[in-house]
């Protein structure tokens, strides 16, 4: 059986995303971050052997406890399997990673996911492969970093729920996310309650067995959390004014709409960047400007969705599906797992938010924001412009980075290509 007009469109557009995507991660290998937390994963890459870091605890966390081992022991794994001994090298490890990630994606979107929400899927493979954010987190040398084929493991794992090996591998990677991320045991928790409320047909057994075996390497860690005696204070509180602004909410719009590349820059230099490219040594401003349309669009489509939420609100059937999804497609039960469990898990703890706890839902903002524009034919048109927008914007920051050596005061820092030109390795 052939291979209809529309799935060779589809191929061909991301035959075509997938190339851009790899060459935005791997592009300018030496323009790096390398900050404290960085410095620290590469040195411990050369440091330890694999099963010394996995069963040991890993950098302090932003809550003010130690992360798991494995946090440290995926670094050690990518220096031994890419040979990376310096810090270039091993951020291209991850990187690399990163583009697989992508490929998987691609292939669990066009073959695996169901009819009805296919398309979203295939629109959401080719926003994440141009988004600024996903650009700019998945070249790093950050535990974060290494999170998507773990998160495209973990889906494809429970996908095949029903199957033993599926729930197998669900549970053994639902225990490991969350060790080489603490963000990872809340999405890995959100999605349990979510699957069991739904009652969807798993093998329980199997997941149960498989996540006993994904946690065993956390015992040593957990005695060493008991043996602090308590907690140490968590730095933000919930209430702090900050995390009621920049929540869990606005990151996961923003990331879809390619608008939050703030994150690194910060204030005056996120404005400086705006004003590229430059003609003639003069700003055209085209930056800002795609930022602009961007944050239009996305308003058009939220505002335009809202009809449907508020009818779903009113209907008691319906506003069972808008929390927990519908019966099928049932993929539709993560993005409700992420976006309404997630999310208030991650407030509730008391925790200042920050974006890059969003790496975990990986790639489900950008499948939300493309569901969203696809349910209406004057929303539908946007996607095109929006992945377009995306890409100029992501090219963009990344010579903006490559031209300056680096954020002059933002939190990308001066790139390792800099610092090595100039004798310097601090």
């Amino acid at each position: 059986m052939g291979i209809s007009k529309s799935n060779r469109g589809w191929l061909l557009f991301l035959f075509i995303s997938l190339s851009l995507g790899a060459l935005l991660r791997l592009i300018w290998g030496l323009d790096i971050e390398y900050k404290y937390d960085e410095q620290f994963m590469f040195e411990q890459s050369q440091t330890r052997e694999f099963w010394e870091a996995w069963f040991h605890s890993g950098m302090l966390a932003g809550v003010q406890i130690p992360n798991p081992g494995l946090s440290i022991a995926v670094f050690v794994a990518l220096a031994k399997i890419f040979g990376a001994t310096t810090p270039p090298e091993l951020a291209q490890a991850v990187q690399i990673l990163n583009t697989l990630a992508l490929f998987f994606l691609a292939w669990f979107a066009f073959s695996q996911v169901e009819k009805q929400v296919r398309e979203s899927w295939l629109w959401g493979t080719a926003l994440v492969c141009v988004s600024p954010i996903a650009v700019l987190l998945q070249r790093k040398i950050w535990a974060q970093s290494v999170l998507p084929l773990f998160c495209m493991t973990l889906i494809f794992g429970w996908h095949w729920r029903n199957k033993r090996w599926g729930a197998f591998l669900w549970g053994v990677i639902g225990a490991l996310v969350g060790q080489i991320h603490l963000s990872g045991f809340f999405v890995a928790f959100a999605v349990f309650v979510w699957t069991w409320a739904k009652k969807y047909p798993v093998r329980w057994k199997y997941w149960l067995v498989g996540s006993v075996l994904g946690a065993l390497p956390l015992i040593p860690w957990a005695f060493e959390i008991l043996s602090q005696g308590k907690l140490r204070s968590i730095p933000a509180s919930g209430l702090d004014i900050r995390n009621l602004v920049e929540c869990f909410w606005e990151y996961w719009a923003t990331d879809s709409l390619g608008v939050g590349l703030s994150y690194s820059l910060h204030k005056n230099e996120f404005f400086q960047f705006w004003k590229y490219p430059y003609f003639f040594n003069s700003p055209t401003f085209l930056v800002g400007i795609a930022h602009l349309i961007l944050i239009g669009m996305g308003l058009k489509i939220f505002f335009t969705s809202l009809k449907d939420f508020f009818v779903q609100v009113k209907s008691k059937n319906k506003r069972t599906q808008l929390f927990l999804g519908p019966d099928q497609p049932s993929t539709s039960t993560l993005e409700k797992a992420s976006f309404w469990g997630f999310g208030p898990l991650l407030h509730l703890t008391g925790v200042r938010v920050t974006r890059h706890y969003l790496i975990m839902t990986f790639p489900l903002e950008w499948v939300w924001l493309a569901r969203l524009a696809l349910a209406r034919d004057k929303t539908r048109k946007l996607l095109p412009w929006i992945w377009g927008l995306q890409l100029f914007v992501s090219a963009l920051f990344l010579y903006y980075i490559h031209i300056n050596h680096g954020a002059l005061t933002g939190d990308f820092g001066p790139s390792y290509r800099y610092q090595m030109e100039s004798g310097s390795q601090e």
